[in-house]
């Protein structure tokens, strides 16, 4: 029916990361198909990559309350929590997805251990999996990244080169070759360590323009000269009172913490 069409049209266009014209197709979908929690998902996950955070929320509580044990729901809701760096609510909604026998929600729970700083746990988690286990993107990515941090750059190099030789979204073959990049120069292989990195960088659109580098630095010179930052004022404090930093998780509150502390 036109809700099936809209939808899978819309996941399609997610895959590509055609984001707005996803987005589109998959707001039609969920108008069609109100009560289907996995359409709300996939719109949630087409709001969230536009950067539209609020309405992404608010369709993936409505896909929860929807189908709260839909294997995909889980899956969409757990990983945009995990980008978010809500971990505590990304675990618990992992670990129900991995219940239902997901790969890739275990691959997500291997993601938040690693995140919180729980090594040994994450590495418990990847002792889990058979020896002939799927290497789906999020995986690779999880099992790499703990491998690099066991000091085993040579095994997590071999899983990610695997993985670029597979069909995978553009976004994940950044990550992955920024990875690669690191690995390569954890091991002594400089060339390709650049190599890699130089093709990330294309892939994401970053084109290094010497001579707007060379405009930009010379205007900060020309605007910011020895008098002007002397006249500038400079606001001190003596009191031994102490400053409290206060903000959302993620929001910057340890970057602010290092300027005032630097100063």
């Amino acid at each position: 029916d036109d809700a099936l069409a809209a939808w899978l049209e819309g996941r399609a266009l997610l895959d590509l990361e055609r984001s707005t014209e996803a987005e589109a197709a998959l707001a039609d979908a969920a108008r069609l198909a109100p009560a289907s929690g996995e359409v709300h998902s996939s719109w949630g996950s087409a709001l969230a990559a536009l950067g539209r955070i609020q309405d992404a929320y608010r369709a993936f509580v409505r896909a929860l309350e929807l189908a709260p044990d839909s294997q995909e729901v889980l899956i969409r809701v757990g990983g945009f929590l995990l980008e978010r760096g809500e971990l505590a609510s990304a675990r618990t909604i992992l670990e129900a997805a991995s219940r239902a026998g997901s790969v890739d929600a275990l691959a997500g729970r291997i993601t938040v251990c690693e995140r919180e700083g729980r090594l040994d746990q994450a590495l418990a988690l990847i002792r889990t999996l058979p020896d002939d286990y799927p290497i789906s993107p999020a995986m690779a990515m999880a099992v790499a990244r703990m491998m690099r941090k066991s000091d085993q750059p040579g095994e997590a190099r071999r899983l990610i080169m695997d993985l670029l030789a597979l069909p995978i979204a553009p976004r994940i073959a950044v990550r992955a070759l920024h990875l690669l990049g690191s690995l390569h120069e954890e091991l002594g292989a400089y060339d390709h360590a650049f190599e890699a990195h130089q093709r990330a960088n294309a892939m994401a659109g970053i084109v290094y323009d010497e001579g707007r580098h060379e405009r930009q630095v010379d205007e900060i010179l020309a605007r910011f000269t020895r008098d002007r930052i002397a006249r500038a004022a400079h606001p001190s404090t003596s009191s031994p009172q102490p400053i409290l930093i206060v903000g959302m998780p993620r929001s910057g509150t340890s970057l602010v913490e290092e300027i005032l502390a630097s100063h």
